[in-house]
């Protein structure tokens, strides 16, 4: 199949999706978990990078067993954590990754709409990653047939078409799958090239999510007897970059470690 044939095939894709979704788009102010996130991206890149201001995982237990036991007292909690303005409270507990695009498109002074518009290439550029993917792994018309079919099940389901406030879970899932298809192209060629590669989108993914997720579980579906060896190395890689991604900047901040584990 010819790259012009690729090209018309995932314009059609992409052009159906936009008209899908545009009335999905919200124009109105931005909800709850929004404002947070758009505050939060207010803070500025060193904020993100070292979880700063971050109230001390201490005066985090104490406010909770002198206050949040009492429902009275909640609202107060829950501004005394505000008041503190603790970067993690205010992005909830996610990792830092999402928030640098929002931080970009902050700086443009866009309204809420054009916002959310914008960070819609997020599952469009998840859709390119399926496609090309596809292609990669299975060669001839059995891919083109599979990145076709795989590309609109993604791009054209329900949840990615109605879900389009701003929320880092579909960057989660760009940089989950890409993942995933480093790591099965590492199982079909041998080459350890693709298995760092996986590494480092696994490790994107747990900063965009803030979730280690089930990496013997990973690549199940395709690597059969194998799935046991490579799993183990996967997993061994995956704790230094834990440490790298969580660990280190964390140590910059106060209590930023103990904030991040706690969470």
């Amino acid at each position: 199949m010819s790259i012009k044939r690729h090209f018309v095939c995932l314009s059609a894709i992409i052009l159906l999706y936009c008209f899908l979704v545009k009335d999905s788009i919200s124009r109105g102010p931005y909800t709850y978990d929004e404002a947070d996130y758009m505050y939060a991206a207010s803070l500025g890149p060193a904020a993100h990078f070292t979880d700063s201001p971050t109230l001390p995982i201490t005066d985090f237990v104490h406010t909770g067993l002198s206050q949040a036991t009492k429902s009275s007292e909640r609202i107060a909690v829950s501004r005394s954590i505000r008041d503190s303005n603790d970067i993690v409270f205010y992005r909830h507990w996610h990792g830092p990754l999402f928030f640098y695009p929002l931080l970009v498109l902050n700086s443009f002074h866009l309204d809420e709409h054009k916002v959310r518009s914008a960070m819609l290439i997020v599952p469009i550029l998840t859709t390119l990653v399926v496609y090309f993917g596809s292609l990669w792994l299975i060669p001839g018309w059995v891919g083109a047939a599979a990145a076709w079919l795989t590309s609109t099940l993604y791009l054209w389901s329900y949840i990615t078409v109605s879900a389009t406030e701003l929320a880092p879970h579909q960057l989660f899932v760009l940089c989950y799958v890409t993942a995933l298809f480093l790591l099965a192209k590492m199982v079909v060629t041998g080459q350890r090239k693709y298995w760092f590669g996986a590494v480092v989108a696994s490790a994107l993914a747990s900063a965009a999510q803030r979730r280690f997720f089930a990496h013997r579980s990973l690549g199940a579906p395709f690597f059969g007897h194998r799935i046991d060896r490579v799993a183990r190395r996967y997993s061994e890689a995956l704790v230094p970059q834990g440490v790298c991604v969580y660990g280190i900047p964390g140590c910059v901040s106060k209590g930023g470690l103990g904030s991040r584990w706690a969470c």
